[in-house]
Parts: C-alpha cells; structure tokens; sequence
C-alpha cells in the first residue's frame, strides 16, 4: 500500500510540475504623442504593405508590392491630430489624407493585440464623413473603409 501511495504522490508531482506557468501581465509605457513613430499596415485586398510615418502633424503612408519594402507603389501625404487617452478614455487619432478622405479611431495600447506573437500599439481607424463626425458605411451596413496599423 505504501508503494501505491508513493507512485500516486510521484504522478500528481509530475503533473504540477508540468502545468504552465500564469502569465504576468506586461507593463507597456502609454503613447502620449505619435511624433516620430513608425507604424505598419498591410492591405490584404490590393496585397499592399504599408509603412506609415508619423511626424509633427503630418505624416505620410508608402506602399510597397511585396513584404521587403523594396518596391514602392504609393505614397500618400496626410495630416493628423492625436489625443492622448486620460480620464479613462481612449486615446484618439483623426487623420487627413492628401485625397481629401478622412479617417477618425482609437489607439489600442500596447499587449491587447499581437503581430507575429509580438505585442503591439494598434491604431483602428474608420473612414468619416467630410465633417469628420459620422463612420460611413454601405448600403448593408457594413464599414466604407478601415485601417489597421500597428508598432512595436
């Protein structure tokens, strides 16, 4: 009996030992400005990688053909305006292309979302009406246009 007892004690040791460890939430400096920042984008529709500068109030999006970034396609002037989260609200981004179309959203802080098992700031924007107050949408309702870019 005692055997017995042993080898129980023996397995229930080796299963403790195997289960993970939990997780420690990471601690990530929040984003007061989106000066002189690099962001990232892919349009899986046209299959276009994007990088997106951000500098002091302007900024500007290149597209390229293919994940090296060697070829450029695109290039798209903008300005923007950012408003850091406070208060327990979201940090807001509101940007203007050089087309004339405009987009409004939030930052999502960084270890929410991941890129290739990276954690990552995320930037979710929606195309807006020329006010910039009203999301637009089709006619089923679904979202007119949204970007998504993110940074490590």
């Amino acid at each position: 009996m005692r055997l017995l007892n042993y080898a129980i004690v023996a397995i229930v040791a080796l299963f403790a030992s195997c289960a993970p460890e939990p997780e420690v939430p990471k601690d990530y400096p929040t984003l007061t400005s989106l000066d002189n920042t690099k962001w990232y984008s892919y349009d899986n529709s046209d299959v276009v990688f994007y990088d997106i500068y951000f500098e002091e109030g302007t900024g500007h999006m290149d597209g390229f053909d293919s994940s090296d970034r060697k070829n450029k396609i695109s290039e798209l002037g903008f300005d923007y305006t950012f408003t850091p989260a406070h208060d327990g609200n979201d940090a807001i981004v509101d940007v203007w292309f050089e087309d004339e179309t405009r987009y409004g959203g939030i930052l999502v802080p960084k270890g929410i979302f991941q890129v290739s098992n990276i954690d990552v700031y995320l930037i979710q924007l929606y195309q807006l009406d020329a006010e910039g107050k009203e999301i637009l949408k089709d006619e089923n309702g679904n979202y007119l246009s949204t970007l998504q870019m993110w940074m490590e």
